[in-house]
């Protein structure tokens, strides 16, 4: 049970969250036609190279030089350095959607990431909050932005992303690195800051 609870705590670990994010926005029909395979993959691989592969190097590299002591920066004192560099790699990325010149609520969706990484390390300093669960909430907010603006109901969506979410914040809890409270507060932290910049 605990190597289950680990795989998804990997699979699901924030720094992949964008990317399931532009996997979803792609498979919506009017993107799915609208950009040709090459342009997708640019710009996938934009994403991918500024909220995925930065961010992992330099914290691989944090590891290697004994700054932090594992993947999952366990000990929340830890954590302030990385969520600075995130939080510039992800206003990077929202800079790169704006040049390509997205739809601006994906913009939104960034930079509101981005905000939800600034009180992350915000609340960090008194409260060891779940960037697990923000990550996902933030996907959960920016699926339910995008349902309202495009005046989609995906129900299927919203109870596999919901269950997801629930499945992700037991294994948190299971595993012992967050309460339920640190979940839901971490949840509806990256809920409210993609869902209402998304909407603006």
């Amino acid at each position: 049970m605990r190597t289950l609870a680990q795989i998804i705590s990997v699979v699901l670990q924030p720094l992949f969250i964008p990317l399931y994010g532009m996997l979803l926005l792609f498979y919506l029909p009017m993107y799915r036609m609208f950009y040709t395979f090459n342009q997708k993959m640019f710009i996938f691989g934009g994403v991918a190279l500024f909220t995925a592969i930065i961010p992992l190097l330099i914290i691989l590299q944090l590891i290697k030089l004994k700054k932090v002591k594992d993947f999952f920066i366990a000990d929340k004192n830890e954590r302030t350095l990385p969520y600075v560099v995130c939080f510039f790699c992800y206003l990077l990325c929202a800079v790169f959607l704006w040049w390509i010149n997205i739809d601006f609520w994906v913009v939104n969706v960034m930079f509101g990431a981005t905000l939800s990484l600034v009180l992350l390390m915000a609340v960090n300093f008194f409260w060891k909050i779940s960037a697990h669960m923000s990550g996902i909430g933030g996907l959960c907010g920016a699926i339910f932005a995008g349902s309202i603006l495009m005046f989609a109901n995906p129900v299927s969506l919203f109870a596999v992303i919901l269950l997801l979410s629930g499945v992700l914040a037991s294994s948190r809890i299971y595993l012992k690195a967050h309460t339920l409270g640190q979940t839901c507060g971490g949840f509806f932290l990256g809920f409210c800051c993609t869902f209402i910049f998304a909407l603006l």
